[in-house]
């Protein structure tokens, strides 16, 4: 999947919220799960992620952690989902690549930018 140069790079988004099962917010307070689900536009799993003015309405589950972007990129392996899809289903919608590769040059790009 190409990804619109518009998007080249991720680092636009300061604080990323991640949708978080509130079982598994309760159950384990200290650690956090990335749980990937499919999306059918990349055909693969991805990790969903929403920018704070994108939220959806709040309900009792799932909750929302936020992170930076620095630390998904410190938290990724090859074993975690091939894109993250921030604001799904939204008109800014985006996609991009997230393998442990991509990020090392999404944070190239931010520090020239």
């Amino acid at each position: 999947m190409d990804v619109p140069p518009s998007w080249s790079a991720p680092s636009a988004v300061e604080r990323a919220l991640m949708v978080v099962s509130r079982l598994s917010t309760d159950s384990r307070p200290d650690s956090v799960v990335f749980t990937p689900s499919w999306n059918p536009t990349t055909g693969t799993s991805c990790l969903t992620v929403f920018t704070e003015g994108m939220l959806p309405a709040p309900v009792e589950d799932p909750v929302f952690h936020g992170y930076s972007l620095g630390w998904y990129a410190r938290s990724w392996s090859a074993d975690s989902p091939p894109f993250l899809v921030v604001n799904p289903g939204r008109p800014c919608e985006a996609f991009f690549p997230a393998t442990p590769a991509h990020w090392a040059r999404h944070a190239f790009r931010a520090r020239g930018s």
